[in-house]
């Protein structure tokens, strides 16, 4: 086996590797709670917050006509039971009566229309709580699913570690030292590129004949002209 075929089994090793890393750090964070079960709690939370204003808002509403009736019953009690005499004064009672029921029929559709908020808040409420029930089910499948798949992830890694080992071993240390280069500097960590059609595959310089054949069985590593990736063919 060539360096250069050495290396582009490493890259395929290490393409894994990172690759499983990146699941897993998806599996941890899947783990804490997912997006659905995030936007199912604060549902929650709004429509619970909603209800309680609309339980305030009753129950103000109640207080105000309460507040009303007493103050309409000690009016018309003044004014039936012989307590005011004075023409002007019964006068100015009754308009003031008139004043007063008028503003309670105004609380009492104030009454009702709170009573709809509250009846709708706490339908809201059931809805996100059932949502939030099956977000917290499914969640719950989820891990399940998750675990096992976190530990076939975590098993398969280790077996590719120890290929790793053995494939660094096997190689001299120069060639190593230009792949961990070549890798670091490039930005979807491609080393070793393949040639394809004559050319690199991953710029698509064309390479010499010369430069094919040592990619393909050479000992030295051929290099790109043009990206400075190591070539295998």
């Amino acid at each position: 086996m060539s360096n250069a075929e050495s290396l582009y089994r490493l890259q395929l090793l290490d393409n894994d590797l990172e690759s499983a890393q990146k699941r897993l750090v998806e599996i941890e964070s899947l783990l804490k709670g997912t997006p659905a079960l995030a936007h199912a709690r604060s549902e929650l939370a709004k429509a619970e917050q909603a209800q309680r204003e609309a339980q305030i808002s009753l129950k103000s509403a109640e207080l105000d006509a309460e507040g009303l009736d007493e103050k309409i019953g000690g009016e018309e009690q003044r004014l039936y039971t012989g307590q005011v005499r004075a023409p002007k004064e019964m006068l100015d009672i009754q308009n003031e009566l008139a004043g007063l029921k008028k503003r309670r029929s105004g609380l009492d559709d104030m009454v009702l229309a709170a009573m709809e908020r509250v009846e709708q808040a706490r339908a809201d409420e059931l809805a996100c709580r059932q949502t939030l029930t099956h977000a917290e089910r499914n969640f719950s499948d989820d891990n399940v699913h998750l675990r096992r798949e976190r530990e076939s992830v975590i098993q398969a890694a280790q077996g590719q570690i120890e290929q790793r080992k053995a494939l660094v071993a096997s190689l001299p240390k120069e060639a190593l030292t230009v792949y961990t280069a070549v890798r670091t500097k490039k930005a979807n960590h491609i080393a070793v590129a393949l040639i394809k059609a004559g050319a690199c595959s991953q710029c698509g310089q064309l390479a010499s004949s010369q430069v094919t054949q040592q990619a393909r069985t050479g000992q030295t590593l051929a290099i790109c002209s043009n990206c400075g990736r190591i070539l295998y063919a």
